[in-house]
């Protein structure tokens, strides 16, 4: 139902709408033109978690890419370090420290 392009219109003319109300509020205006300031520092920090998670990766797949996965009760098919792909989502995971320790026990499997 939200892929049709019509309802994604209407969500952006809702989201548009904002804007028009922050020209009537002081207050809301601020806000908003706070948030459009501190946009290029936001996407600043985004681009040197993904240059930090990318260098993790590589680390992560020439130091454990040779570990097994068959049989391996803490790494998925999808969560390893085979290759890059299913490597970045791991360090994701891992960097909200949600079952990191279940990836530590599985680097440090064995069979």
């Amino acid at each position: 139902f939200t892929q049709v392009p019509a309802v994604s219109s209407i969500r952006l003319v809702r989201i548009a709408r904002l804007f028009t109300i922050a020209n009537y509020f002081q207050e809301m205006r601020i806000v908003v033109w706070s948030l459009m300031l501190a946009l290029p520092a936001v996407c600043n920090m985004l681009l040197l978690q993904a240059v930090i998670i990318f260098m993790f990766a590589v680390f992560g797949i020439a130091l454990f890419g040779n570990v097994m996965v068959n049989g391996n009760p803490f790494l998925t098919r999808t969560l390893n370090f085979q290759n890059m792909g299913h490597a970045v989502p791991l360090l994701c995971l891992a960097s909200t420290l949600e079952q990191w320790v279940d990836f530590m026990k599985g680097v440090s499997f064995d069979m």
